[in-house]
């Protein structure tokens, strides 16, 4: 007969970490969601070839590292002189 003490000692060598994958490919939708524009807005700069895209058959996916570097490359510095840029 198992005690409380001895199942959950039981339990906690059974239970096992999940290693998480980490997102490579944002479906159109969270891309939109994650730099906080609409959709039809997304479509519009994919269309116009502002964001980098990625189609795997008919299915367009975004690359989040490929969103960084375009938001890196999107972002204006204004500094007059002698201010330093952040």
């Amino acid at each position: 007969m198992s005690t409380a003490k001895g199942e959950s000692e039981h339990d906690a060598t059974m239970t096992k970490q999940v290693e998480t994958i980490p997102v490579l490919l944002l479906t159109p939708r969270q891309a939109a969601s994650a730099l906080g524009i609409c959709e039809r807005t997304l479509a519009t700069y994919t269309k116009r070839g502002l964001l980098p895209v990625v189609r795997i058959g008919f299915s367009v996916r975004y690359s989040v590292e490929a969103l960084r570097e375009w938001i890196k490359g999107a972002t204006e510095k204004k500094c007059g002189s002698g201010q330093n840029c952040t």
